[in-house]
């Protein structure tokens, strides 16, 4: 083999190392960059599970609320009616429980 098809072949072999190389080094790059990403995902679901988590406790406390708020109507209702069933009173406990029961409906808070 003549000296120049040696230095030829010395000279893309050591193209070739320096390919491998460059590659190799991408592809640990990239494999940095997935197991970064990999992990915010990670992260991101651990995130959505615990906001998902709050917000099926705040859903069953405004549940709770609302069957709270619905009983005591009800009760409301039934003082506003002692008496004098099934039309409203006119003693003070009928009228306060009147007008309790107004406010509800109202959104006002003034009995």
């Amino acid at each position: 083999m003549s000296d120049y098809v040696h230095e030829s072949c010395c000279r893309q072999v050591a193209e070739l190392r320096t390919e491998i190389e460059r590659l190799t080094e991408m592809r640990l790059e990239y494999l940095d960059a997935e197991k970064i990403l990999f992990q915010r995902i990670d992260r991101l679901t651990a995130e959505n599970r615990r906001y998902e988590k709050y917000i099926d406790i705040q859903a069953n406390e405004i549940l709770e609320h609302e069957q709270t708020i619905a009983t005591l109507k009800g009760v409301l209702d039934r003082l506003a009616r002692l008496g004098n069933e099934p039309h409203y009173g006119n003693s003070d406990g009928n009228v306060i429980a009147q007008k309790a029961l107004a406010a509800t409906e109202q959104g006002e808070s003034d009995v």
